[in-house]
C-alpha cells in the first residue's frame, strides 16, 4: 500500500509543478484555472437567459431542454399507453421539474404532430408575454467537481470524468503497474463485475507464482467464453496483464490461429506479479469530488431566496419513469388507509429528487456577520458540512453546533442531509460554544479564514 501512496503523492506534486507558471507560487492554494464561473459570468448568463422562472423558483428550461421534455414526454406517454398510462399525470410531473403549463402543454402538442419520431416542432419556442419574465442570478452557477490527484481543475462531471480518463492513460506510460491497477478500479463503476474481474485475474496470477514451471498457466485463450465475460469486459484488464509482463501473442491451437495472452516462459517474474498481486487488492478509484463552489456573503434580504440552475432537478429518462410510476403509486395509496409508518417512508421516497442541495450558514461577526454558502450532494452526511464549515474557521479546533433557520438543533453527524430536510436548499446557523467574549457580543470574534473572508460578495 505504501507504494500506492507514493505513487499518489508524487503526481500530486507534479501536477502542481506544472500547474504552476510564471508568477504563481506552489504554496497557494487558490492558484488554479478559473473554470468555475464567478459572480460577473452569472451576470451575463443572467442577461443571456432572459426566461421566465417557475412559481416554485427554479430557473426556466432553455429551448433545447423543451425539446428534450417533448420528446420525452412523446416517448414515455406512447411507452405508457398500453399501461393505461395517464397523460396528465405525466405532464404533472414535467410541470414538477419546472416547466410551466404553457411549455409543457405545447411540447404535448408538439409531439402529438411530430408522430413516432418523438420531435416537438415549431410549438417548443412559443412563450406567451406572462413568461418572459428576467432571469435573476443564480444561487451558483452550475454543479462542478475537482479531483487533487490530477490537479487544480475544477469542471462539470463530464469533462472532470473525461480528465481523469486522459490523466491515467498518461501515467500509464510513466507507470504502468500502479497505474494499470488504478485504471480498472476507476473505470469500471460495476462493483459486481469488478470483483469477479479482480478474482479471476488474481487466481492467473496465483497459479503462476504457485506454479512458474507450468506451461498452461502462462498463456490465457483471448476467446476463452469465462475470460471475455469476467476479464475483457472490464475497461484497462488488458493494460494491467501487459504490465504484469503478459504479451498478445497468435498461437496455432489444434490446427487453427488463435490470440493469447502468454506470458514468456524464460521470464521471472516473480516480484512483479508479487507486486501486481499487491495492487489489483488494494487500488482506489481515482474519483471526482464535488467542488463546494464556496461563497461568502454580506447578509441582507435575499438570504432566503434561491434560485438554482437545472443540473439540481435535471433527472434522466430512467428516473422520469420511477417518477411518473410513484405518482401512479400514490393515487392507489390516496384510496387505502395509510399507517404513520408508511407515510414518513413515502415522505423520505419523496426527497429522493434532489440530487444537490445549497446551504447558507449564518456566520457571527461585525456588521450583521456573513453568510457562508457551499454546495453538497443530497445524500451527503451533515458531517459533511461541519467539515466544510471548519476549514473554513480561523481556529479549525472551535466547538460549534449547526442549527436549522429556526434554532433546532442539529446534533445527528451521521444524518444525510435529505433525511433533515435540507434539500434543494436550506438556511442554518452557525453557533459557537466557546464562553461569550467580555463584550457579551459573540460578533467581535473574528471566525472566518482571511482566505475565505476574500471571497465575499453581494448577495
Amino acid at each position: 500500500m505504501s507504494q500506492l501512496k507514493k505513487f499518489f503523492e508524487k503526481t500530486k506534486k507534479d501536477v502542481k509543478f506544472k500547474a504552476a507558471g510564471q508568477g504563481h507560487s506552489l504554496g497557494r492554494s487558490d492558484d488554479r484555472p478559473s473554470v468555475q464561473p464567478g459572480p460577473s459570468h452569472n451576470n451575463q448568463r443572467a442577461a443571456q437567459t432572459a426566461h421566465s422562472a417557475s412559481t416554485t423558483g427554479r430557473p426556466g428550461p432553455s429551448d433545447t431542454n423543451q425539446r428534450a421534455a417533448q420528446a420525452a414526454l412523446a416517448r414515455l406517454e406512447q411507452r405508457m399507453g398500453a399501461m393505461g398510462g395517464n397523460a396528465n399525470l405525466l405532464r404533472e410531473v414535467y410541470t414538477e421539474m419546472g416547466y410551466s403549463r404553457v411549455e409543457v402543454e405545447a411540447g404535448a402538442g408538439a409531439s402529438t404532430s411530430a408522430g413516432s419520431s418523438g420531435v416537438g416542432g415549431s410549438g417548443s419556442s412559443h412563450k406567451t408575454g406572462n413568461e418572459a419574465a428576467e432571469h435573476p442570478v443564480l444561487a451558483v452557477e452550475g454543479v462542478f467537481y475537482k479531483c487533487p490527484v490530477i490537479g487544480p481543475f475544477v469542471l462539470p462531471r463530464d469533462e472532470m470524468e473525461k480528465k481523469i480518463q486522459e490523466f491515467l492513460r498518461e501515467q500509464l506510460a510513466i507507470d504502468p503497474t500502479i497505474t494499470s491497477a488504478v485504471m480498472l478500479a476507476t473505470f469500471n463503476k460495476d462493483k459486481e463485475k469488478l470483483q469477479s474481474g479482480r478474482e479471476t485475474l488474481r487466481k492467473y496470477l496465483e497459479n503462476i507464482l504457485q506454479q512458474p514451471g507450468e506451461e498452461k498457466y502462462r498463456k490465457i485463450r483471448v476467446q476463452n467464453k469465462a475470460f471475455q465475460e469476467r476479464v475483457l469486459a472490464l475497461e484497462a484488464a488488458d493494460k494491467f496483464l501487459e504490465a504484469a509482463g503478459f504479451q498478445k501473442v497468435t498461437i496455432s491451437n489444434e490446427g487453427k490461429d488463435e490470440d493469447f495472452f502468454q506470458l514468456p516462459s524464460a521470464d521471472d517474474l516473480t516480484d512483479r506479479l508479487t507486486l501486481m498481486l499487491e495492487y489489483l487488492d488494494q487500488a482506489e478509484p481515482v474519483l471526482a469530488e464535488l467542488d463546494r463552489g464556496i461563497r461568502v456573503f454580506r447578509p441582507s434580504g435575499a438570504v432566503s431566496h434561491f434560485n438554482l440552475p437545472e443540473d439540481f432537478y435535471s433527472r434522466t429518462a430512467e428516473e422520469l419513469q420511477e417518477e411518473y410510476a410513484r405518482r401512479r403509486a400514490d393515487l392507489e395509496k390516496s384510496q387505502t388507509l395509510r399507517t404513520r409508518a408508511m407515510r414518513e417512508q413515502d415522505t423520505q421516497r419523496s426527497a429522493r429528487k434532489h440530487r444537490f442541495t445549497v446551504l447558507r450558514i449564518r456566520m457571527p461577526g461585525p456588521d450583521g456577520g456573513f453568510i457562508l454558502q457551499g454546495t453538497f450532494g443530497a445524500y451527503e452526511k451533515l458531517s459533511a458540512v461541519e467539515a466544510f464549515v471548519r476549514e473554513n474557521l480561523i481556529n479549525e479546533q472551535l466547538p460549534f453546533v449547526l442549527t436549522t433557520a429556526v434554532g433546532n438543533r442539529l446534533s445527528n453527524a451521521e444524518a444525510r442531509l435529505n433525511e433533515l430536510d435540507l434539500v434543494p436548499a436550506a438556511i442554518m446557523n452557525f453557533q459557537s460554544l466557546l464562553p461569550v467574549p467580555p463584550s457579551g457580543r459573540n460578533a467581535d470574534i473574528p471566525f472566518l479564514k482571511e482566505e475565505s473572508m476574500a471571497l465575499m460578495q453581494i448577495l
